[in-house]
């Protein structure tokens, strides 16, 4: 017998206009849209770790150029900086009013 497939890293569930516009993705299917999951829901089952660094990878520090491992991957402080830098870019691109990160 061959070995078991880990299964899927993630699932992304998307309406059946937006799946026919990506027919170069691998694993696409079309489904009866029975509107059990919202267009653009994904389930990730990857370990919360991996999942973190992905996104931190992918996005995270690109956007905000804070890097995991200067918070030796304490992950709320890696977040609370990379929160800090945003709402910082807003308020200066805000000119200093009130914005979404100031009336906390």
């Amino acid at each position: 017998m061959g070995r078991l497939s880990p299964g899927a890293a993630w699932l992304a569930f998307l309406c059946p206009v937006h799946s026919e516009d990506l027919p170069a993705w691998p694993g696409v299917e079309t489904h009866a849209d029975n509107g059990s999951l919202p267009c653009g829901t994904v389930l990730d089952y990857r370990p919360a770790e991996q999942l973190l660094q992905s996104h931190a990878d992918l996005w995270l520090t690109p956007l905000t150029g804070v890097h995991p491992e200067t918070y030796d991957g304490v992950w709320s402080d890696v977040l609370d900086q990379a929160d800090r830098v945003l709402c910082d870019r807003l308020e200066r691109e805000a000119g200093g009013e009130d914005g979404p990160c100031t009336a906390w």
